[in-house]
């Protein structure tokens, strides 16, 4: 676990950054491990400043990170639940790329390089990738890299994938399934179907964010869902205050209490596509995308980034969850109050307002997902 903890660490806080940048009035889903994966890729080959600023937005510290030991983790078999991250590159047949990085973005585990034809034939190695991250996602995800995404000048396309399909510990009955409403961040409600059951779950409440956490295992209890939810109709005080620091204290094992309650959450099926570079540009990335650039310890030739991609998948419903995700990196050329009711001793768990959630792997600590949920 030690050999991890400063991977683990880096990726916590790159989430809460990710999720304070990219949170605003909308549904957000999105993978902090696929995204830091991808761009651990290009800080392999970063040189100068914008190491420097890569690796401090990343919060690796002095040291790029080594995944090795935490994609074992992760990716070890289960029985039930299916977890897993993959990464590979794909380089421009004719650049020069340097054997040292190459060498380090398989010794820590960034996949290795496949060779394509950028430069003549730009839609056939787009098709090729995508092809790859389909089949890493069990064909879930789709088209990662759209038309124009990758052209004759791009050089090198770095990706990393995630997939999860987890069955919960204890499933929702269908039978218990209904139309409820739904009550939004514009101030409007609008039905959708809500799952329902009875049972003893861990629970926080956090007085100074006016909230509680839900915690839900999924079978072998290998991940767990947390669902944050605001007391009031909105997410305000939790976005405005959570930190690293806070979701630490947050997250204390001690603050969760096994709570007998009926628990009601809406069937989710979301979808987020980013492209990050003005989110990485405002949270300190800037010389990777622009002609100051310096990524000489992975090749002669001259690069920059031109973009960063990332999409997610999501699906909650009685049985469990199914979750994709996938980050890519170009390098080119230059060129209203709310309470729950409660019966008797049975506490009332009922997100029917905007709530935030994430997805965690309980061995390691590790977010694999978060998302905002305020509007069906």
């Amino acid at each position: 676990m030690n050999s991890i903890y400063p991977v683990i660490l880096a990726n916590t806080k790159f989430s809460i950054d990710l999720l304070k940048a990219v949170c605003k009035t909308s549904n957000v889903l999105f993978s902090p491990l696929s995204i830091s994966s991808a761009l651990g890729q290009v800080v392999l080959g970063a040189g100068g400043k914008t190491a420097d600023q890569m690796m401090k937005t990343l919060h690796f510290g002095q040291m790029k990170i080594m995944y090795h030991d935490l994609y074992e983790a992760i990716n070890k078999k289960s029985a039930v639940n299916k977890l897993m991250l993959a990464n590979r590159l794909y380089g421009e047949k004719s650049c020069d790329f340097k054997d040292e990085y190459l060498d380090h973005c398989e010794d820590w585990c960034f996949g290795s390089l496949r060779v394509v034809d950028f430069k003549n034939h730009p839609e056939d190695a787009r098709v090729k990738i995508n092809n790859w991250v389909s089949n890493k996602t069990q064909n879930t995800l789709g088209s990662l890299l759209d038309k124009g995404d990758v052209d004759k000048d791009t050089l090198l396309v770095l990706l990393s994938t995630m997939y999860i399909k987890g069955t919960w510990h204890t499933q929702f009955p269908p039978t218990e399934t209904k139309d409820q409403p739904f009550h939004t961040n514009q101030g409007d409600s609008k039905n959708v179907q809500m799952m329902s059951q009875t049972g003893n779950y861990p629970l926080a409440t956090i007085d100074e964010a006016d909230c509680r956490i839900l915690e839900l295992f999924y079978e072998q209890k290998d991940l767990s869902m947390f669902v944050l939810l605001p007391n009031q109709m909105d997410l305000g005080k939790i976005e405005s205050l959570i930190t690293y620091e806070k979701l630490q204290e947050w997250m204390e094992e001690d603050k969760f209490l096994p709570t007998e309650m009926k628990m009601t959450l809406p069937k989710m099926e979301m979808e987020g596509t980013f492209d990050l570079e003005k989110i990485l540009t405002s949270l300190g990335i800037i010389d990777a995308f622009t002609d100051k650039c310096d990524f000489s310890v992975m090749t002669s030739n001259p690069l920059k980034l031109s973009k960063v991609v990332h999409k997610s998948i999501i699906n909650i419903n009685e049985q469990g969850t199914e979750a994709e995700a996938g980050s890519g990196a170009t390098t080119t050329m230059l060129k209203s109050k709310k309470c729950d009711s409660t019966d008797g001793n049975q506490v009332s768990f009922v997100a029917d307002h905007p709530f935030l959630f994430f997805i965690r792997h309980n061995d390691t600590k590790s977010i694999l997902f978060w998302g905002r949920y305020c509007s069906p």
